[in-house]
């Protein structure tokens, strides 16, 4: 068996593993990516079932940062992106059973029923209530109530952390996953005052704001980027490829696997890599680093996914759907006793989605808030989404076509606590030069947060290997 020598190997293709594997080709230098599956792109993952477009994965990204528009623009998919409509700037969330328009403005916010006038009358001293130095940990929820109220709570970042997450408030860290909502309170004392003075920040570093940025897919879904991504690399990418062992040496790094393209018993492979970036899941990740940080391979192994069903809805006569269809879509709050955690209208987010005059829906189920919803017989799982679909939007006839996918780890959880995990997985980085962690366990779950955290890391080996 021959030993490949490489100055970079990136375990895992999902969009992180490619997106820094494609700035280091960028970039000249040399890099080899191994995935164990039979295809690039992690959960990121399109169909096209007749004239309906499924993406059973995420299904959009936010434009924040300059390196998302510089990679898109580079791999020439200007002409293929699409921009969220107009409409898609109204939010729904469910309440008492009906669906309310989310203000986006003071005015909207203060003629709105969604709130009572006892939480509007909370939220306007937020910027009153005194900042809590301490900088401890807290919940989500903890921080929320304290500032923002209760009912703020349940009925706005409630569901808001479904759609996000598909978390629960109550277990996620602010100061992990929601490090700006803190920020903005240790800095500006206020969360509402931090909103509008951070503002000018935000343009002078060229990002923008979650809540402002726009929203983007591509003709055909998502899977279009990785696609072009993993084509990019060529040969480079050896698709097939598990992993068995990682082993620090004095050169580097060795990499023991098999290659189960050809041979179901695998083909046995060797690399010597002056550097390692493991781009997979926590859990896979826990298993590679056990033989030499048996600490940190606990640790990724604590992280928390929960499962989520997606189930994709295509309706070839819009005409039979009641609601206007004028938005984002809908979330629902806990509070709210439903079976599934909310739904995008897919349709009307990007126009290839479903037919002209039909209409799509993409629904999600389980999650922290109720994983064992997630599993169950097809059948079943389609009856549970779409009760909840046809009732909220009045549609008076059966789907014509029903897709879902379950995916048993879908999104890490970042648990009061989350960045103690980190600091323990970069004291392995130190102890092992040349080692890196890569995924969405840190520094962000979203597509866009993903390629932000490949693209910064790709600038740090690119650094270190002119010196």
């Amino acid at each position: 068996m021959v030993t490949e020598v490489i100055p970079v190997v990136i375990v895992g293709a999902g969009v992180s593993g490619l997106v820094a594997a494609w700035q280091l080709r960028q970039k000249g230098i040399d890099v080899r990516v191994l995935e164990s599956e039979n295809r690039a792109g992690g959960s990121v993952r399109s169909e096209q079932h007749a004239s309906f477009v499924v993406d059973l994965g995420p299904n959009t990204a936010l434009d924040t940062k300059p390196c998302i528009r510089e990679i898109v623009n580079d791999l020439g998919l200007q002409s293929e992106i699409q921009y969220a409509s107009d409409a898609a700037k109204n939010r729904y969330i469910v309440r008492n059973g009906k669906l309310n328009a989310l203000p986006t403005s003071p005015g909207k916010f203060l003629a709105s029923c969604h709130f009572s006038w006892k939480a509007k009358a909370r939220l306007a001293l937020e910027p009153f209530i005194p900042a809590d130095r301490k900088n401890d940990d807290v919940s989500l929820a903890h921080f929320v109530t304290r500032r923002l109220g209760k009912e703020f709570l349940d009925y706005a970042i409630d569901p808001f952390v479904a759609g996000i997450f598909a978390g629960d408030p109550y277990h996620l860290s602010v100061r992990s996953g929601f490090p700006k909502l803190l920020a903005l309170e240790q800095k500006y004392g206020s969360i509402l005052k931090g909103a509008v003075l951070g503002a000018s920040e935000r343009k002078r570093s060229r990002e923008v704001s979650k809540a402002s940025a726009k929203m983007f897919s591509f003709r055909g879904g998502m899977q279009k980027l990785t696609d072009t991504l993993a084509q990019s690399l060529g040969k480079d990418l050896r698709l097939s490829h598990c992993v068995d062992e990682i082993v620090p040496c004095e050169e580097g790094f060795r990499i023991l696997g098999r290659s189960v393209s050809s041979n179901p018993n695998g083909e046995p492979f060797s690399f010597l890599a002056r550097k390692v970036v493991m781009a997979v899941p926590a859990y896979r990740a826990s298993q590679l680093v056990k033989n030499f940080a048996d600490e940190a391979s606990q640790t990724l192994n604590s992280i928390y996914y929960p499962p989520v069903s997606v189930v994709f809805h295509g309706m070839e006569k819009r005409s039979s759907v009641g609601s206007s269809l004028d938005g984002f879509g809908y979330l629902i709050p806990k509070l709210e006793a439903r079976q599934t955690l909310g739904t995008l209208w897919s349709s009307t987010l990007f126009p290839d989605r479903a037919p002209l005059l039909g209409a799509a829906f993409t629904t999600f189920v389980g999650g922290a808030r109720s994983p064992r919803l997630a599993f169950g017989e097809s059948k079943v799982l389609h009856e549970r989404a779409w009760r909840d679909v046809s009732g909220f939007l009045k549609i008076s006839e059966e789907p014509t076509l029903t897709v879902s996918h379950t995916w048993k780890n879908a999104i890490p959880q970042y648990k009061v606590g989350h960045h103690l995990l980190v600091q323990k997985l970069e004291t392995v980085e130190k102890q092992f030069p040349g080692f890196y962690f890569l995924g969405n366990y840190r520094g962000g779950v979203s597509m866009s947060d993903c390629m932000g955290n490949a693209t910064q890391l790709a600038a740090v080996l690119a650094e270190e290997a002119w010196k």
